[in-house]
């Protein structure tokens, strides 16, 4: 039992990890945006199947110096990381120390990177943490412990402990806030958040789906950012969050979904790709480092501030 609990991170210094790698890697990425475009395709694809824009590029590379710089400090033996660019790698050091997983979105919503210079797009840095024994116990996302979101240009951060509460940061205001969903259940109030990012017979698909939600709320929202829209469901600017393309992956979900849950909305989520075995998604990503789950998993999903809100548009 010792040498087990030596190989795991406490709670919180997975939490300071965390917040360490987020907050430095989106400094870095600012820094850079204020002389060149982020924006620019390369000619290259990330393991998720999208071509890479610059800020793709770059943040992976902020990313991988982040975490090497930290493992000292933190005592950290072996780190496995699932990125959307670069899949799964290991980092490790000839130490004894902790054993831990990231799943990391380092740029979602980067469409709204455009090839010229635009002063504040919305994209968002994402990262989700756990030890990798909780991996051999706890069915996918229940092995998450910790997650840290950041808006990257606007500097507002979304974080939450498993077990504890869901919390938000300004940083201009220096200020934290606890987080809430909505309890509104009357769907002519509602404030619904939705992705329409398909084509074709895709798109006619998706909107017979949406269509319903859309005549019986009061109002659409959408940033572009899948991340950053379900954020806004924690902290209760968005009732619900509907996205049935299947176009949502496990690195959009891992951090956010415990950030929902522990602000009191809920989450649920079907896989609709046709990756085997399912229903061990993240086993065997982190686990057996399985390259295809990053770019084969993909899921509806249905976000709502509260259960009774979910209920309803289940029935829609």
């Amino acid at each position: 039992m010792a040498k087990q609990q030596d190989k795991n991170l406490s709670l919180q210094k997975l939490f300071l990890f965390g917040k360490t790698i987020a907050e430095t890697v989106s400094e870095e990425i600012r820094k850079y945006s204020l002389s060149q475009s982020l924006g620019r395709f390369l000619k290259k694809r990330g393991r998720g199947g999208h071509q890479m824009k610059k800020g793709d590029f770059l943040s992976e590379k902020f990313l991988d110096i982040a975490i090497k710089k930290n493992l000292n400090f933190f005592s950290l033996n072996k780190v496995v990381v699932a990125s959307e660019e670069q899949g799964v790698r290991i980092f490790k050091r000839k130490k004894d120390g902790a054993e831990i997983f990231l799943i990391i979105d380092p740029i979602d919503g980067s469409n709204n990177l455009r090839p010229h210079l635009t002063p504040a797009p919305f994209v968002a840095f994402s990262v989700a943490l756990g030890n990798l024994s909780d991996l051999e116990n706890k069915n996918n996302f229940e092995a998450i412990s910790v997650a840290y979101i950041v808006d990257i240009f606007h500097q507002e951060s979304w974080f939450a402990k498993k077990g504890g509460s869901a919390y938000f940061f300004q940083k201009n205001l220096k200020k934290i806030f606890s987080l809430q969903s909505s309890g509104e259940t009357d769907l002519k109030k509602v404030i619904f958040g939705t992705s329409l990012d398909r084509f074709g017979s895709d798109f006619e698909k998706i909107h017979q789906q949406i269509l319903p939600i859309l005549q019986a709320t009061f109002c659409q929202r959408r940033l572009g950012s899948t991340i950053l829209d379900l954020c806004r469901v924690a902290s209760g600017d968005y009732d619900i969050y509907f996205s049935p393309s299947g176009g949502v992956k496990i690195h959009d979900l891992a951090a956010v979904q415990l950030i929902i849950k522990e602000a009191g909305g809920c989450l649920v989520f079907k896989e609709v790709k046709n990756f085997q075995p399912k229903g061990k998604f993240l086993q065997a990503l982190i686990l057996n480092r399985d390259k295809k789950v990053i770019r084969d998993t993909g899921f509806e999903i249905i976000a709502a501030g509260n259960k009774n809100l979910l209920k309803k548009i289940k029935k829609l």
